[in-house]
């Protein structure tokens, strides 16, 4: 199979999106399987309908010269709009690459909307840049099923640079005794160049020799630099550099920052490459909780993350890693690592060729180990009598970007029965059937039936956002002394806050979820007399035996509030209603039986 990439954003364009179109020329084209086409005058396409009909003569004839097959579209508007109707009229498949502001920018204007709707979902494949991307396109009706997260690699890495280049670029600005904080990024609205520049006014009343080197250019330099200017911040604006010379200030610099945010049209960062190219130089990074800044920074492992627009957290930030030398080598280290291993040319390459050979394969639990290993993970999935649920579940655990898990789901008892259409060979997911005996029942057999080091409970109604797998194995494997890692998660639209872990918080109220990651080794088993707060139940007899957890500040799943599901909430507000329902009756009885167990004091908070 040959691809044809088309795209209006190519080299010699700067930024991310072209650094990403040229990623996959590269990785396809090695192999031989990609041809791309380069439009010479790409703003044209947004001039008017002249510009991109024209389209629908040249991509057909660019197929033919190419000898390829299936085209790939860079933009989904308006060069998608080509792709559809060629699959329409022709049948030419086509996979679309999304990077978040594209589909932002759609979803905004109805047209545009209904435009990238039916090209999404005629779509051959889906490739997001980032989670964040990936549930933006889901909005927009793709199918699940052909929905690929593929990150972008790393492109400036120490390899560009010697390590002569570090004292060169200090001394060429007289920053040899400065604590340098460098921000790489076209200087537009949304990047937060302004929120920096005020937070370094903070920092330097503490940090006088403080200095801000910034790589990049863009319409709002001349504003950033009379900000500068009114602040009275030392700052370098070094313009937009090669990648050679900017890995030479990755390398110099003490840290990293850049604190975008999300612009009342739409404009939102949609991944954050240049967090990773900083952590592969061993850098701390700090960014903001903004569109898909939280999958490339990794607060309290690799770096902070801080609220948008906030210059005095990101002072406090930039203090804190300044001062505590010791937090900022664990973070760059740690950066190092995962960027390392989680974001080179190669995982990029494995992770593009392994789409575009399985565009749609809902159960491809993809693993990089030999058959016959134990995975790390195994993923125990108990159902009854819920099938459209299942199929979303195990479609979101397929698409996680830690691959080396097993999952099992455990029919319990559903009428009629439960029918996974997969092949066994292709995929670690296996049935098992047994008479129906309960939730708590199912998930124990789970536990039996695998042997992996880490395990978690995943009822047929919950959804993992793609890193969900890869976030809790990385808080784990930073802290040993905690038995499971567990999150916020939403319940249909109510959300479930985190809270850091507290033992005397756990023992007034139930508050986290069964879906957390556990060490097997800690694992007791559920209590399989009990019909609710089986989770509560796990979570205090863990701690009676000196097991604690690890708190995750972010929603990593969702539950699909359905019928016949396993899943149940009952609404605090009914706790407060002068009338005590049946639900509530039923909650407080359940409640108390747990109570009685552990001996907890006191009603139940909450």
């Amino acid at each position: 199979m040959r691809f044809l990439l088309a795209s209006s954003d190519l080299p010699p364009r700067r930024g991310g999106v072209a650094r990403y179109h040229t990623a996959v020329v590269q990785a396809l084209g090695e192999d031989g399987a990609v041809h791309h086409v380069r439009f010479d005058h790409p703003a044209s396409f947004g001039a008017g309908h002249r510009h991109w009909l024209r389209l629908l003569w040249e991509l057909p004839a660019a197929l033919r010269r190419h000898r390829a097959s299936t085209l790939i579209i860079g933009e989904i508007l308006p060069i998608g709009t080509v792709a559809w109707v060629l699959r329409t009229v022709l049948g030419t498949p086509y996979v679309v690459v999304c990077h978040g502001l594209d589909l932002r920018n759609a979803l905004r204007v109805p047209r545009r909307r209904w435009l990238a709707c039916r090209i999404l979902r005629r779509a051959q494949l889906v490739i997001a840049n980032s989670a964040h991307t990936e549930a933006t396109a889901r909005l927009l009706g793709a199918d699940p099923s052909r929905l690929h997260v593929i990150p972008p690699p790393i492109g400036i890495t120490p390899a560009l640079t010697q390590p002569a280049q570090t004292p060169d670029v200090r001394r060429a600005h007289h920053l040899e005794h400065s604590r340098m904080v460098l921000s790489v990024g076209r200087l537009v609205a949304r990047k937060g160049f302004d929120t920096l520049i005020q937070a370094m006014t903070i920092v330097q009343r503490t940090h006088p020799r403080a200095t801000l080197v910034v790589v990049g250019d863009g319409p709002e330099r001349q504003a950033l630099e009379a900000l500068a200017r009114t602040e009275r911040v030392s700052i370098r604006f070094l313009g937009a550099l090669d990648d050679a010379e900017t890995a030479a200030w990755y390398a110099a610099c003490d840290v990293f920052a850049l604190l975008p945010r999300e612009l009342t049209d739409g404009d939102v960062e949609g991944f954050g490459i240049v967090y990773l190219e900083a952590g592969a130089f061993g850098k701390p990074v700090i960014g903001t909780r903004s569109g898909g800044v939280p999958e490339a920074v990794i607060g309290g492992e690799t770096g902070v993350l801080i609220p948008p627009d906030d210059p005095a957290a990101a002072a406090g930030a930039i203090t804190l890693l300044l001062r505590d030398r010791e937090i900022a080598e664990r973070f760059g280290h740690a950066g190092a690592q995962r960027a390392a291993t989680e974001f080179s040319r190669e995982r990029f390459n494995e992770r593009l060729h392994r789409a575009l050979v399985h565009p749609s394969r809902p159960f491809s639990f993809s693993h990089e180990k030999e058959k016959g290993t134990k995975p790390r993970i195994a993923v125990v999935v108990p159902v009854w009598n819920d099938r459209g649920s299942l199929r979303r579940c195990l479609t979101a655990l397929a698409g996680q970007t830690f691959s080396d898990i097993e999952v099992v789901v455990i029919d319990d008892g559903s009428t009629p029965p439960v029918e996974l259409r997969v092949k066994s060979d292709e995929v670690r997911v296996r049935l098992i059937r047994q008479e129906h005996a309960g939730a708590p029942a199912a998930r124990n057999r789970g536990a039996r039936e695998t042997e992996s080091e880490l395990i978690m409970f995943c009822d047929a109604d919950i959804e993992l956002i793609p890193n969900a797998l890869e976030r809790m194995v990385r808080t784990l494997d930073a802290h040993p002394e905690a038995s499971y890692a567990y999150s916020a998660f939403r319940f249909g639209w109510k959300l479930f806050r985190s809270f850091p872990f507290d033992a005397g918080l756990l023992r007034r109220m139930p508050h986290i979820h069964t879906t957390a990651l556990t060490r097997r080794a800690h694992f007791p088993g559920f209590d399989e007399s009990l019909t609710r707060f089986q989770d509560w139940d796990l979570w205090l007899t863990m701690l009676e035996r000196g097991h604690v957890g690890i708190h995750i500040p972010e929603v990593l799943f969702t539950i699909r509030n359905t019928r016949g599901t396993m899943s149940r909430w009952v609404p605090s507000f009914m706790h407060r209603l002068p009338w005590r329902s049946r639900r509530v009756r039923e909650y407080d009885a359940a409640a108390e039986i747990v109570q009685r167990k552990h001996q907890l004091p006191g009603r139940l908070t909450g």
